[in-house]
C-alpha cells in the first residue's frame, strides 16, 4: 500500500478536500495535506482522478491570473491612449479657433501652418483610436 503525498504547489482550492476527505484534510495554514493513511487500492483511481482534475484546475487558475495581467496593463494603456486622445481633441479644437482668429484676421499664426496642424492632429486622432480599437480587441 501506499501513502499519498500534496506537493508544495498547492494552492489551497480545497478541491481535494472537498472530494475526498477520506484522505485529504486542510492544514492550519489552510493548505490540504494527505491524512497519514494508507491507499486502498479500490480508491486510487478516484484518488488519482481527482489530482487529475486539480492539475487541471491550477492551470486554468494560473493562466486565469496572467490573462488578468494582462489585461490590466492593456487597460492602463487605453487610458493612457484615451488621456492623450483627449489632449490631442482639445488641441484640434484649439486649432480650429485659430483658423477662425485668420479668418477675422485676429491671429499672427499662417493659415498654411494651422492647416498643417489640423492635418496632423486628425492624423494622431485617428491613429490613436486605431489603437484604442486594437487594444480592446486583445481584451476580448
Amino acid at each position: 500500500m501506499e501513502k499519498i503525498k500534496v506537493n508544495d504547489t498547492c494552492i489551497g482550492c480545497g478541491l481535494c478536500v472537498s472530494q475526498c476527505e477520506k484522505y485529504f484534510e486542510f492544514n492550519d495554514e489552510g493548505m490540504s495535506h494527505a491524512k497519514d493513511v494508507e491507499l486502498k487500492e479500490e480508491d486510487k483511481k478516484e484518488v488519482l482522478n481527482i489530482m487529475e482534475n486539480i492539475k487541471y484546475q491550477d492551470v486554468v487558475e494560473s493562466f486565469l491570473k496572467e490573462r488578468q495581467s494582462d489585461i490590466q496593463a492593456i487597460e492602463k494603456e487605453i487610458k493612457y491612449q484615451n488621456d492623450l486622445l483627449t489632449k490631442k481633441n482639445k488641441g484640434l479644437n484649439n486649432a480650429y479657433l485659430e483658423l477662425e482668429k485668420i479668418f477675422m484676421e485676429e491671429s499672427c499664426l499662417s493659415k498654411e501652418s494651422v492647416n498643417n496642424m489640423i492635418v496632423n492632429l486628425q492624423k494622431d486622432i485617428e491613429n490613436i483610436n486605431q489603437e484604442i480599437n486594437n487594444l480592446e480587441e486583445k481584451i476580448l
